[in-house]
């Protein structure tokens, strides 16, 4: 197909998103100097220690030393600086990726300075167009091998000192969501109760959007909004917010499960969840489909 084998997940996708992450409020600008002062080096000088030293607070007993930068400061690159015909606003997480990822690999002459935020579909997109030269025989297999480990490498060990997984605030329903729901959920009452899908997905788009607007600036969100891993529509809603409808396969019909898993199950949620393991992950494990019949485990 084309496609890398080697591929990445999860920790190397967010480390990506979070480097290269637009400026916001608390950017501050960096100064020119600095700014020279990275294009000068040798690009094989940026390892670990450089790194660390321009976005890791560290301590040193009970001294605790800030970080230089934020990784969104904004720069003002200057024209032809990095592969950039003219001057661009950028941030020193993606000049920073941009010499390490392209230059430090060996890869200038085949890409421009790329400025712009790394989500998982862009990144990917970074690396099919890699994955590509290879296959077209533009670059051979030793440069590709130093492109993966460089990717690895950098993915993994910046890890830890530029992203956060969840946060309170990403794993507690907030009091505004909570009143919402049960609002919705007493306006509907009569079509929940009757399992309307089209009427619980609804409820479910209301929610999310709201929770989704109470999280999108917190450090937490990055593990969503940059694709690396956890789903909106899915973990997010089924953790937090509901679970919602359940096909039960002795009715046919389906059963909607307002609590969330974070909350626990109510007495009434039994069927629905236990279903929702026959019909789900149970046929996963075992490679098969389940017959739609005889498999309500808890039918009180």
């Amino acid at each position: 197909s084309g496609n890398n084998v080697r591929s990445i997940k999860f920790e190397c996708l967010q480390t990506m998103y979070d480097l290269t992450k637009d400026p916001d409020e608390n950017s501050k600008k960096v100064s020119k100097e600095e700014v020279q002062r990275i294009l000068a080096m040798d690009v094989k000088s940026i390892d670990f220690d450089f790194l660390v030293d321009l976005f890791a607070d560290t301590k040193h007993g009970s001294t605790i030393k800030k970080s230089k930068y934020n990784i969104n400061d904004i720069v003002t690159l200057p024209a032809n600086a990095c592969r950039n015909p003219k001057q661009e606003t950028t941030t020193i997480g993606r000049l920073v990726w941009n010499l390490f990822m392209i230059d430090r690999v060996g890869l200038g002459e085949y890409f421009p300075y790329l400025n712009y935020t790394m989500r998982k579909s862009e990144y990917m997109k970074y690396e099919s167009a890699v994955t590509n030269l290879l296959r077209i025989d533009t670059i051979d297999t030793t440069l590709f091998t130093n492109y993966i480990e460089h990717r690895d490498w950098l993915g993994l060990q910046l890890h830890s000192i530029i992203t956060v997984s969840f946060t309170e605030k990403t794993i507690k329903t907030p009091d505004s969501v909570k009143k919402l729901r049960s609002e919705l959920f007493e306006h509907y009452k009569d079509e929940l109760d009757a399992g309307d899908v089209t009427v619980a997905n609804k409820i479910e788009q209301e929610l999310i959007k709201n929770m989704v607007y109470y999280i999108k600036d917190d450090p937490g969100f990055d593990l969503y909004n940059s694709g690396a891993r956890g789903d909106i529509n899915n973990h997010l809603k089924n953790l937090f917010l509901m679970r919602g409808a359940v096909q039960n396969p002795n009715t046919g019909k389906f059963d909607i499960m307002q609590s969330s898993f974070n909350e626990g199950l109510k007495k009434e949620d039994f069927t629905p969840a236990s279903n929702s393991v026959v019909l789900g992950a149970y046929p996963k494990a075992c490679g098969r489909d389940v017959p739609h019949y005889n498999y309500n485990l808890i039918n009180c």
